[in-house]
């Protein structure tokens, strides 16, 4: 004789993959531009900076992302500012991400960093994704919640019923 708590328990770790799975899939992403670069300071004042522009394709929610890889030391300063031509979108310092809604176009990103005084030397990261994908429709969680308890109390049912 099978008990219900036995099969519920089943189907708690079933609807738990499957959450994190449909999770996994709603937040892809897909890679804008990516850059990592080792890079040495000023001689004076160990103060560096870079511009790039990237031009974003279509309208959505993007998330920017700054990195100090800490090799072959930590930057004493450093600093990720994306703007549009007339607008900041949002800037991080040190290490970390952001998102930020915006319009296809031209997009700037502009670095700053200070540079470890002894070494003068520093490497960083920088990512940007699109973090919209209108052509991966979520399944809304309330219909899916209600038809997975529908089936599985049809099958308590029917193994309450065999037994």
């Amino acid at each position: 004789m099978i008990k219900t708590n036995t099969i519920f328990a089943g189907w708690k770790y079933l609807l738990t993959l499957v959450l994190l799975v449909g999770a996994h899939i709603a937040q892809a992403n897909t890679v804008i531009y990516e850059d990592a670069s080792l890079v040495s300071g000023n001689d004076e004042t160990h103060i560096g900076y870079l511009n790039k522009s990237v031009n974003l394709n279509q309208a959505g929610t993007y998330q920017a992302t700054l990195s100090d890889f800490d090799f072959p030391s930590s930057f004493d300063m450093l600093g990720l500012t994306v703007t549009s031509s007339t607008e900041k979108m949002g800037q991080i310092w040190n290490s970390g991400s952001f998102n930020f809604n915006a319009d296809a176009g031209k997009y700037f990103l502009g670095l700053v960093y200070k540079t470890d005084e002894t070494l003068n030397v520093g490497m960083y990261g920088i990512k940007l994704s699109y973090l919209d994908h209108p052509g991966a429709n979520a399944v809304p969680l309330p219909s899916a919640l209600w038809l997975m308890l529908t089936g599985m109390m049809a099958i308590a049912g029917y193994r309450r019923k065999m037994s």
